[in-house]
């Protein structure tokens, strides 16, 4: 697992402590996101998020190859249910689009409103881009946090289980 110290909702209350995910994937493969989270408020939160993990050339998400939109822990416990201090283990499989051109690729992640789809707010954001940290301000209230993957086309050099791009 690769550390971040990442926060997202209205007060911060939601916090990304890691993640596993591929830094190299193939047109057509079939990879996984792995997220760590922990609430971090005194009860359990009022609204439920989804979580939302485009792969895109871009961050303003214009060109997407993979998209996964779902409540966590694969549709079972959405936020709402969460209790303070729980580490939550909530993987996100994902395919890549067959027709995927070759080059460096963006992980947007982020939390949404499942009920008015606004986006959840991130404070104390950082970003990776090819293993390389990039401090964000500690007031950052971004949508989208990017996480660098580089796609390959030569299927014989796919990821290794356990790789992955860093945040921390």
């Amino acid at each position: 697992m690769t550390q971040a110290r990442i926060r997202y909702g209205p007060d911060g209350e939601y916090r990304l402590v890691g993640f596993e995910l591929p830094n190299r994937v193939a047109p057509g493969e079939h990879a996984e996101a792995v997220l760590y989270w922990r609430l971090e408020a005194d009860q359990p939160p009022q609204t439920s998020y989804k979580v939302f993990l485009h792969v895109s050339s871009t961050l303003d998400d214009a060109e997407r190859i993979a998209s996964v939109d779902e409540i966590p822990l694969n549709w079972a416990l959405p936020t709402s249910c969460w209790m303070p201090g729980v580490l939550l283990r909530d993987a996100h499989p994902f395919d890549v689009d067959a027709n995927a051109r070759t080059g460096t690729w963006l992980a947007l992640l982020g939390l949404y409103n499942e009920q008015t789809g606004e986006r959840a707010k991130v404070f104390e954001a950082q970003r990776a881009i090819a293993g390389a940290v990039e401090n964000a301000s500690k007031s950052a209230r971004r949508s989208t946090l990017p996480i660098a993957l580089r796609l390959i086309s030569d299927c014989r050099k796919r990821w290794k289980c356990g790789a992955a791009a860093g945040i921390f």
